[in-house]
């Protein structure tokens, strides 16, 4: 015989009702939805702009990883800047600083603001070393 296992009908976080279709939409929407992106950073400054979905109302963070795609012993900093509609999120950082595996403590950036429908990030990088970096970027937003 099984044991009467009752289940949760309410999500821990939000409290939403999971019973129902609705219920269970409604937590699809409201949860965080990530986008990554992958690009060569090359030797020199660099401008690569990001479109972010139509759906999306906030943003919620990013974080940004560059490997080298040769291994060598020489050190490596790239410097990058982000904009977000016009509004300076870093200005000449660099990337380490804002890598999941190096200095933050969650899994992205924390940095929230709202989004109009047809916004777009703006990443410029500057790399002063002769190798080019596999660089991810990946941002996380909301559809609420």
């Amino acid at each position: 015989m099984r044991p009467n296992i009752k289940r949760p009908t309410k999500t821990p976080v939000t409290g939403l009702d999971l019973k129902n279709f609705e219920g269970m939409q409604q937590a699809f929407v409201e949860g965080k939805k990530a986008q990554g992106f992958l690009f060569n950073t090359i030797t020199g400054r660099q401008e690569i702009r990001i479109p972010i979905p139509g759906q999306a109302r906030t943003f919620l963070g990013f974080n940004i990883i560059a490997d080298r795609t040769v291994a060598t012993a020489v050190p490596f900093t790239i410097l990058f800047s982000l904009n977000l509609n016009n509004d300076v999120i870093v200005q000449g950082c660099a990337t380490s600083l804002f890598s999941p595996t190096n200095n933050i403590a969650s899994e992205y950036y924390k940095y929230c603001r709202p989004l109009t429908g047809s916004d777009t990030l703006i990443i410029v990088t500057d790399n002063p070393a002769l190798d080019t970096f596999r660089t991810i970027f990946q941002f996380y937003y909301s559809e609420r």
